[in-house]
């Protein structure tokens, strides 16, 4: 380096900055590539079921304004009847909403949680209303159907509770669900 002429030792100077140069593009539009493919990944995966999943909540919430409706509507059976079939067609809503999000999960972790909210719902949540609704029917008084909705809301919390909380830490109420009073 030392015999060559200035001319020399600046080309040699530019010619290993355009290498670096070179490489630093190639590894920028690779990288911007891949960036490309986990924006796509996350729209697809991430942010378009979403709605299934909301959907799903609200319509849980209406369930749970049913169980309302028929503690209120003890005795007026038409009233009942009304919200017995409201509450079952929305049991299929439910269900079809969170069958359409389940398929989106990817990630065993979640999958499991997921499956124990749907084994709440399907095991406690489920039967506990149509305990209520029945009792409602069969006119028991209120305060035996409030203390069966009570027997339920736990199970209610742990499938609201389960979609913002952490998927490393395991839903303990969903391990061993209430049971609802009446066998």
């Amino acid at each position: 380096m030392r015999n060559m002429k200035v001319s020399g030792k600046l080309l040699f100077s530019f010619a290993i900055t355009i290498a670096l140069s070179a490489v630093i593009g190639v590894v920028g539009i690779f990288g911007m590539g891949e960036m490309h493919r986990e924006a796509q990944d996350m729209y697809t995966v991430q942010t378009q079921p979403l709605p299934d999943l909301a959907k799903a909540l609200e319509v849980m919430q209406r369930i749970r304004v049913g169980l309302g409706n028929a503690i209120i509507s003890t005795g007026d059976t038409e009233e009942l009847e009304s919200v017995i079939a409201n509450t079952q067609a929305r049991y299929a809503d439910f269900e079809q909403y969170t069958a359409a999000y389940m398929a989106t999960i990817v990630d065993p972790t979640a999958t499991d949680l997921f499956t124990q909210a749907m084994n709440a719902y399907n095991n406690v949540f489920k039967p506990g209303v149509i305990e209520l609704t029945d009792g409602a029917l069969a006119g028991l008084p209120q305060a035996e159907l409030i203390l069966l909705q009570d027997a339920v809301r736990p199970s209610v919390d742990a499938l609201f509770t389960t979609s913002s909380r952490n998927t490393q830490n395991p839903v303990p109420s969903l391990a061993q669900p209430p049971q609802p009073i009446h066998p």
